[in-house]
């Protein structure tokens, strides 16, 4: 997911807002296709907030604009036709750190964003005991209040952090053939998201349509009556919310399915 934005508004320095400008002109270009031009814009971002340190008054801003320059830099070339799934996850994997370096209290940070993405990437890369690690501690931080549950990102979309990160879990422990914990979170990721964005969200469609297709799966490989009963429970209240809609389950092991990357 693109970095979060709000903190963009409290911006009084040239520099700052320079950089923030960059960021958000990159992630629009990026969702329209043209996804060169915004990672033009992005790499000359990160040129000033290395290279120019002296300009910024405020280096903890700095540090954090480097972050979401970062973020934003791994979502977009791994949009690229030579995108490199390594490249991306070196970027999100620097971006963690910087965020880790600023104080607790600075608005800004948002690591359980940042988590998710690495959490996305090592999917990819079929690392899957690291990614649910990942995912887990974007979970721990959303829970200790310690970063955003609900951001907006510099294309103007708004996503439930805590949804994809009950919903990245859940695609993990599947993987790793964690039936039941992955059945309660896929439910807890459908519940997050209609309770913040609503049915009609373009996440909450997303999430509630793997869910189904997950569920169905997951019932087809539990053994015991209760289990079967459990996951049948929450495949019809899924369908439910959605109006009665059943998706296709697709491949029984899982692996049809990814990580959300919105």
């Amino acid at each position: 997911m693109f970095a979060p934005t709000e903190s963009f508004a409290n911006l009084d320095d040239q520099e700052e807002q320079a950089i923030a400008q960059l960021n958000l002109m990159a992630c629009k270009l990026v969702r329209k296709g043209q996804v060169d031009e915004g990672v033009a814009l992005l790499r000359r971002a990160r040129h000033t907030c290395v290279r120019d340190k002296e300009l910024f008054k405020d280096q903890n801003h700095r540090k954090m604009l480097h972050a979401t320059t970062l973020n934003n830099l791994g979502c977009a070339v791994i949009k690229t036709q030579a995108g490199r799934i390594e490249n991306a996850l070196e970027y999100f994997a620097k971006a963690l750190k910087l965020e880790k370096s600023l104080p607790q209290n600075q608005p800004s940070r948002n690591p359980a964003g940042t988590h998710l993405n690495v959490c996305a990437m090592l999917s990819k890369l079929k690392r899957h005991k690291e990614a649910r690690h990942h995912a887990q501690c974007a979970l721990s931080l959303l829970r200790d209040g310690k970063s955003p549950a609900i951001t907006t990102d510099g294309a103007g979309q708004t996503s439930s952090v805590l949804a994809l990160a009950h919903h990245n879990l859940a695609v993990e422990q599947e993987y790793l053939k964690e039936d039941i914990k992955s059945l309660h979170s896929y439910m807890a990721a459908c519940e997050a998201c209609l309770g913040t964005l609503g049915k009609g969200h373009k996440l909450t469609q997303a999430i509630y349509k793997n869910a189904s297709a997950a569920l169905t799966s997951i019932e087809k490989r539990l053994r015991t009556v209760p289990e079967k009963k459990l996951a049948q429970q929450a495949l019809n209240k899924t369908q439910e919310v959605m109006g009665g809609t059943r998706f296709n389950s697709g491949s029984s092991s899982g692996s049809s399915r990814t990580t959300t990357e919105f």
